[in-house]
C-alpha cells in the first residue's frame, strides 16, 4: 500500500454539515512547491501550499477560471506565493477572474509573500507585502 500524500479526501462534520477537505488540510504542515520557471498556473492541488517562485527574472502566477483550474466551493482554495528569486512576481487572472487587493498584484522585494483566498465563484482576496498602490 502506498503511503498517504496529503491529496486524499475525508469527510468531516463542520457546524452540523457534511464536507469533504484534503488530509493536507487537517495538518499544520505547509507543502511548499519551488517553481523555476517564469509562470505558473495555479489549480486545486496547489490549495494550502507557499509556491515559492525562484526565479531571479520577472515572473507571474496565474488564477484560472473556477472551470479550467477545477477550483469550487468547500474545497481548499488559498495558497501563498513568495518571491524567493530576485524577480518580483506578478498575480495575473483570467477573463472573468476578479481579485481584490488594496494595493497592486505584485511582491514588494525578494521574500515577500501574498496571500490569495478564494472567497466565492472566480472571486478571490489578494493580500501581503506587495508594491504600493
Amino acid at each position: 500500500m502506498a503511503g498517504l500524500d496529503g491529496s486524499e479526501l475525508v469527510e468531516v462534520i463542520k457546524n452540523g454539515v457534511k464536507i469533504l477537505v484534503q488530509l493536507r488540510d487537517l495538518s499544520n504542515r505547509v507543502r511548499i512547491i519551488e517553481h523555476e520557471g517564469t509562470s505558473r498556473k495555479v489549480r486545486i492541488s496547489d490549495g494550502g501550499a507557499r509556491i515559492r517562485m525562484m526565479n531571479d527574472g520577472a515572473s507571474s502566477v496565474v488564477i484560472p477560471t473556477d472551470a479550467d483550474g477545477s477550483f469550487e466551493d468547500g474545497a481548499p482554495n488559498a495558497f501563498e506565493v513568495e518571491q524567493a528569486g530576485a524577480g518580483a512576481v506578478t498575480i495575473l487572472f483570467a477573463a472573468g477572474v476578479t481579485v481584490d487587493t488594496a494595493e497592486t498584484l505584485v511582491t514588494a522585494k525578494q521574500f515577500a509573500v501574498l496571500y490569495l483566498v478564494r472567497v466565492g465563484a472566480n472571486h478571490w482576496h489578494c493580500s501581503g507585502y506587495q508594491v504600493a498602490a
